[in-house]
């Protein structure tokens, strides 16, 4: 179950903020909440303390109140996310300033809205299908307005589909919005991405992301070095590179995350070096939206979830520190998502090149539509390249 928090101060301003979950959460994040049961938390005694220390306290900034909730880490950091949030957004109606402005101001940055990448097919621990061992492929429309970006991406999805429903017998859908077809091998939905882009579009224009996950496909290391699960085939770290190049050197991919469990460095390595010109390498489960983390060897960019964290501050010290690297950034959801649009103006207010909400499916669009009220909100501001 996911949490809610909100936060009143005295003279009336507000904010409420919700913190997502993820179904398969990686070794190195943070500990959340085990919350099970629905009603108000504050029943349980270590949420009662945190409520009766927060009661009547002073407001203060955003980094004194995340610098408090540090005290209470062991409520799980998707409890503190929601109060971090809930009190960014009770300060922003107090100021009368939208989120994504607050957070660029904290965190000394221009706004920018990033590129989409919107989940088409869903894979790995969010299929069930051996064949298709990549948690996310997704279309990444890398030129126009956000609102053009959007339409295109779209316009991607529902072909997809449609192609899905006529030669596949159908289609399921991930708690992400994404594809599920029965039977499809990853090489093919690479492939009918491809032809779609092809056919319609310009590679120069949209291009493809994969998030490998590799972290959840690693099955151990043998003689052989470590081994990845495949489809029916374990993959040395040196086969899922050469795997993982062909495609690249094949299809119009732009966005490679997670191809190998972040304790692989060496591969980590070896790959940021060979990586082709335009390719973002991105590290999620490496860096676990950790400062201490950051490194520009092993990646040129890096995803930012504040439940990996624990709070507003800790994002933008991550965020600060990859941009100290030289990194991008991509701001993105959980598969146990909400209904708040938090996220969006995270990536807005950090200058992120690229946000992931899931698919344009009706539980992921009050995102989309976010993002398109934030684009006219900052009208003739940078856009993502």
């Amino acid at each position: 179950m996911t949490v809610e928090a909100e936060i009143r101060f005295a003279d009336g301003a507000t904010g409420v903020a919700s913190a997502p979950i993820a179904i398969a959460p990686g070794r190195r994040e943070r500990a959340r909440a085990d919350v099970t049961r629905l009603g108000a938390l504050d029943e349980a005694p270590a949420f009662a303390e945190l409520r009766d220390r927060i009661t009547g306290t002073s407001a203060g900034t955003q980094r004194d109140f995340d610098e408090f909730l540090e005290e209470f880490s062991a409520v799980g950091a998707n409890v503190l996310v929601a109060l971090s949030v809930a009190f960014a957004r009770a300060r922003c109606a107090a100021l009368g300033t939208p989120l994504s402005a607050y957070i660029a101001a904290d965190a000394g940055i221009s706004p920018r809205l990033p590129v989409p990448l919107v989940n088409v097919f869903s894979g790995g621990i969010h299929g069930g299908d051996p064949f298709m061992p990549f948690q996310e492929i997704m279309v990444a429309p890398m030129s126009g307005s956000l609102h053009d970006r959007l339409r295109v991406a779209l316009a991607v999805y529902e072909e997809l589909e449609a192609q899905a429903r006529l030669h596949h017998g159908g289609c399921g859908y991930s708690s992400a919005g994404g594809l599920r077809v029965r039977g499809m091998v990853f090489e093919d939905a690479l492939a009918e991405i491809t032809a779609v882009i092809d056919r319609r579009f310009s590679r120069d224009d949209v291009g493809i992301g994969i998030d490998v996950a590799a972290e959840h496909l690693r099955r151990g290391t043998g003689r052989r070095g470590t081994e990845y699960a495949i489809g029916d085939e374990l993959l040395t770290e040196r086969q899922l590179g050469e795997l993982l190049t062909g495609l690249v050197a094949k299809h119009p991919i732009r966005y490679l995350e997670d191809p190998y469990d972040p304790a692989d460095v060496a591969s980590w390595k070896d790959f940021a070096g060979q990586r082709p010109d335009g390719l973002y390498l991105c590290g999620d489960d490496l860096f676990v939206t950790d400062e201490r983390r950051m490194t520009g060897e092993l990646a040129n960019c890096t995803v930012i979830k504040l439940t990996q964290c624990g709070t507003l501050t800790r994002g933008i010290r991550a965020a600060l520190a990859a941009r100290a690297e030289g990194m991008a950034l991509c701001v993105s959801h959980r598969s146990g998502e909400t209904e708040d649009c938090g996220v969006c103006d995270l990536a807005v207010g950090l200058a992120s090149e690229f946000i992931k909400v899931g698919g344009p499916s009706a539980d992921r669009m009050a995102k989309y539509n976010q993002l398109i009220r934030l684009e006219a909100g900052l009208d003739g501001v940078r856009r993502a390249p």
